[in-house]
């Protein structure tokens, strides 16, 4: 075995790393969707500054950046369109609440010991890790709460990570 990996996209080298850093902190969203199964989910979303909060506009949702993300994303300007990204282990099928999206399940997939839930949100499709006990139906209306200290902000224009280094 390895103790590090090399993603290559079209011949290019993306990243060499360990394995755990690739996937808790992609630098490309090329990584981000490459390393992981199922892979991360993408929303394409607007940075709102309204005085000290800061705020993360879809076409269906807003919704608000804890302090720690600010600071890690302080470098987005208002306006900015970016893209979020959230891996569906860091998503939970919930009642309506902060930090939710409303959506609507398209597809429920039994993998075994969980189950796969797929969920129309506006025009981009999310998957979400959920109990094998879960009892969603298609074309069932659902919110979906983000670990909003698991997020990613990706550029819209390169796809490059916008997390500021530590």
């Amino acid at each position: 075995m390895c103790d590090k990996i090399a993603v290559m996209n079209k011949g290019t080298l993306q990243d060499f790393d360990t394995p755990e850093k690739l996937y808790s902190q992609p630098k490309n969203q090329f990584i981000a969707e490459f390393i992981g199964n199922p892979p991360m989910n993408f929303l394409d979303v607007v940075c709102i500054r309204e005085g000290d909060k800061v705020y993360l506009k879809g076409t269906s949702f807003k919704i608000e950046l804890p302090e720690r993300a600010k600071r890690e994303f302080a470098q987005i300007q208002n306006g900015e369109k970016v893209i979020l990204g959230i891996r569906p282990e860091n998503l939970k099928l919930t009642s309506e609440g902060q930090n939710t999206v409303k959506g609507e399940i398209y597809v429920v997939e039994p993998l075994g010991r969980d189950k796969l839930v797929n969920v129309k949100i506006g025009t981009n499709r999310i998957k979400v890790i959920a109990p094998q006990d879960y009892n969603g139906n298609m074309g069932e209306n659902v919110f979906v709460r983000l670990d909003m200290d698991k997020i990613h902000l990706f550029s819209s224009e390169d796809g490059n990570s916008l997390r500021m280094s530590a």
